[in-house]
């Protein structure tokens, strides 16, 4: 139906939406794509992992005082746990920590047995250069040592 014809009412902008007027020339769901991605035609929901996963970054994080040589962080700009690590759904729609689907998606494989250390110290970082993997007691080795030195520069 054509706007301005008596009894019509606006119909969404975006190609063969047959739905009412919203806001901004969209329906309400074309409306909420566009608010959220920039644009009214994108549906995250079947969209590939890894186009999904590049949605959430930053690489305008800051570079780690005491790792300058680190370069940036690679900040997740999506969902965070309590601890501060950022939380992704993979393809089969299982919450996988971010910085393990970034090193993984980009280096390869963690060595059995491994955990990643975060060498900037900042657990939403996903930058695959920022990431190494250590054992489990050595992680927990190298944080309690960035939390003592933490509390010294403090007092």
């Amino acid at each position: 139906m054509a706007q301005g014809i008596k009894g019509s009412s606006p119909r969404c902008s975006v190609d063969g939406c047959e739905r009412r007027n919203y806001a901004k020339t969209f329906c309400e769901l074309h409306y909420k794509r566009w608010r959220k991605h920039g644009h009214p035609g994108i549906s995250l929901f079947h969209a590939p992992a890894e186009e999904r996963f590049w949605l959430y970054i930053s690489k305008q994080g800051s570079i780690p005082e005491y790792r300058p040589e680190l370069g940036p962080c690679w900040l997740w700009t999506g969902g965070n746990d309590r601890r501060g690590y950022g939380r992704f759904s993979d393809a089969d729609q299982r919450q996988v920590l971010a910085h393990r689907f970034a090193y993984e998606l980009l280096v390869g494989p963690i060595p059995e047995g491994l955990d990643l250390d975060h060498l900037c110290r900042v657990p939403a970082c996903v930058n695959p250069a920022h990431l190494e993997p250590v054992t489990n007691a050595e992680n927990h080795r190298r944080g309690a040592m960035a939390r003592r030195e933490r509390r010294r520069q403090w007092r």
